[in-house]
């Protein structure tokens, strides 16, 4: 079979429908709120990975492509796309679609955020589409996507994160600082205000080119900590309060006026390793994650809905090795490998977090920072400010461990590991195995050109092996999500976390899973 018919395989065919055009068309009424540990940090869309950030997105922008709730690309702003020979994928756009500030969707558009997107390390996303070569327009209701080789991986990175399409003529306007403050999209919802630490709104498009949106209005609360969040959900200030304390499940599903929505996410918890020297050895990174018992936290601070991990892949992610086996707690052996990289008494480094953007951050900062002063590491806590957090990671300074939420954009190996770890990626300068030239840099790049499936897996296999060998960070567990949600409204919890517009309605039939009055 040729590649061409293996990629033709691929290919989604028309007629299938985005998820809102399921949505009622009634006039949009009434206010959501949704409550967040932290605050946006920009309204750029490919300039942060930031979950608290990425959120509002959704509300705001439109891709070419989405998922359903099963994980399945469906169209968006795309209607159809096919791939037409090895390099070239063919997308044709919906017609008569328009951006918030007038300006018309088209081919153009899609040329314009692609072409920023694809240039290796120009924004905090492009490591996940530097397999794009060359976009071109042929009319207004087409485009090509020629790829540098074969890459069976392009529709589902058009769906991913930072595939958000920018309109050219307000980027020009307004330049990279004038989008990080307003957003212009094409999605249900247009921008109305951003109070640094206290809101940020956004009102109904009626011009929306989908079915309405339910809300006349949809406010993101930026609720640092864990205990108000619960508070404002209870007394009625908030709808979703996102990062419910494991302790406070019960009573959330219990209350009368309020339920508890969870899932499995694709995403893992671990500490980002930095710059430090200590930090650039193998043997140290290993006996990092040799000193953290990690079912015994899941258990003390989870109880156990965190499921512990031992490579960079999530559980859902293709490319997933399962024959991995976990870390053991093992302090003594830990102790040697520091020994044996010289530092037998033990280095310092700081183990960082942001409050509330993560369940139980300040709680597994914590338990890390005595679980290493366990093997001789002189481990200090230390909370980041959000913004400082975004820092390190855009400005790719980050120093000590660093609490991050990674996730795969595509539900594949690429989508998280090489998206992050690709020397050109926020994680990639700080780990010595995947750099340039290396056969892990050689066995990723593989692996993301090749369209036989069973051939790729091995390959995700193999690298999953030498990143449970040499981690390149202190893994943790397979996050999962807890949402405390008013009985006003019925929410669907997805396992890429994603709040979307059509996940979130006010059919009663649909409230609470038996839990409201």
């Amino acid at each position: 079979m040729t590649i061409v018919r293996l990629m033709a395989l691929l290919t989604t065919a028309l007629g299938a429908l985005c998820p809102v055009a399921a949505w009622s068309q009634a006039a949009p009424q009434g206010e959501l709120t949704i409550a967040q540990g932290t605050d946006a940090v920009t309204m750029d869309p490919h300039n942060t990975t930031q979950m608290t950030a990425m959120q509002p997105f959704n509300f705001v922008y439109d891709k070419l492509i989405n998922r359903d709730k099963e994980m399945k690309l469906i169209p968006e702003l795309a209607e159809s796309w096919k791939s037409v020979d090895e390099l070239t994928w063919e997308l044709k756009l919906r017609k008569g679609v328009k951006f918030h500030n007038g300006e018309d969707f088209d081919s153009a558009a899609v040329k314009f955020t692609l072409d920023r997107v694809r240039v290796p390390g120009a924004t905090q996303v492009s490591s996940g589409f530097t397999t794009i070569d060359d976009v071109k327009t042929p009319d207004p209701l087409t485009v090509l996507i020629v790829t540098k080789k074969p890459d069976p991986l392009l529709p589902a990175r058009l769906a991913a994160w930072g595939a958000q399409m920018l309109p050219p003529g307000y980027f020009k306007e307004v330049g990279v600082e004038g989008l990080a403050r307003k957003a212009v999209g094409t999605g249900p919802y247009r921008f109305g205000e951003w109070r640094k630490d206290d809101s940020l709104s956004f009102v109904a498009n009626t011009g929306y080119w989908g079915a309405a949106p339910k809300f006349a209005k949809v406010v993101f609360r930026p609720i640092k900590d864990e205990l108000a969040r619960m508070s404002a959900l209870t007394a009625g200030e908030v709808d979703i309060a996102v990062n419910i304390p494991v302790d406070f499940a019960d009573k959330i599903n219990s209350g009368g006026s309020t339920y508890l929505v969870q899932t499995l996410a694709n995403a893992t918890d671990v500490f980002l390793m930095g710059s430090d020297a200590p930090l650039k050895d193998a043997r140290v990174r290993l006996a990092l994650n040799l000193a953290i018992d990690r079912q015994k936290l899941s258990t003390a601070l989870f109880r156990g809905f965190a499921k512990p991990i031992s490579q960079a892949a999530a559980p859902t992610d293709f490319g997933y090795n399962p024959s991995i086996p976990p870390y053991p707690y093992d302090p003594e052996r830990a102790k040697k490998l520091l020994a044996e990289a010289g530092y037998e008494k033990g280095f310092s480094v700081e183990v960082q977090s942001s409050t509330g953007y993560i369940i139980g951050d300040a709680l597994v900062v914590e338990a890390v920072v005595e679980m290493l002063k366990g093997i001789g590491v002189e481990a200090k806590p230390k909370f980041l400010e959000i913004a400082r957090r975004a820092e390190m990671l855009g400005k790719r300074t980050i120093t000590g461990l660093l609490l991050a939420n990674p996730g795969s954009t595509t539900f594949d190996a690429d989508g998280i590991v090489w998206r992050l770890l690709h020397p050109d990626a926020i994680g990639g300068a700080y780990w010595p195995t995947g750099q340039k030239d290396t056969d892990f840099f050689k066995l990723m790049e593989t692996a993301r050109y090749t369209i036989d499936q069973p051939k790729r897996q091995e390959l995700y296999y193999k690298a999953a092996e030498t990143l449970h060998n040499d981690p390149p960070w202190l893994y943790l567990w397979q996050e999962f999500a807890l949402y405390g949600v008013s009985c006003k409204v019925a929410f669907q919890a997805r396992i890429d976390t994603m709040i979307l517009p059509w996940t979130v309605t006010t059919d009663p039939a649909k409230k609470g899973g038996g839990q409201c009055k």
